[in-house]
């Protein structure tokens, strides 16, 4: 079962002095990565080892930690599967996708 996330829940709980207050599960992989689908293209984000992941959640109201770098950006909605299924759909005007280190995760959803 998926996890929907929109960009109104996340600013409704979001702690602008903590990016980490805001954290949802993106799924597992046994090939260290996981398929973006965005309405006119996918990607696959590729991670540092096979294990289960999540990330990170803010809004444009936060910066984004500089040791992240961007990974995808795309429009309107973003779908994340792992090696089996959907697992998170997140709805914004516009969705941003970085990444850091081995794990690390972090998606910025902007009005």
């Amino acid at each position: 079962m998926s996890t929907l996330v929109k960009f109104e829940e996340v600013q409704a709980q979001e702690n602008v002095k903590n990016y980490k207050e805001f954290q949802t599960r993106l799924g597992a992989s046994d090939i260290a990565s996981l398929t973006v689908r965005f309405p006119m293209h996918a990607m696959a984000v590729h991670f540092g080892e096979d294990a289960n992941y999540t990330a990170y959640v803010i809004t444009d109201a936060q910066e984004v930690p500089a040791h992240y770098r961007q990974v995808a950006e795309g429009k309107s909605w973003c779908k994340v599967y792992d090696d089996e299924e959907l697992m998170a759909e997140f709805w914004a005007n516009k969705i941003e996708i970085y990444r850091a280190g081995e794990m690390g995760c972090l998606i910025r959803l902007i009005k």
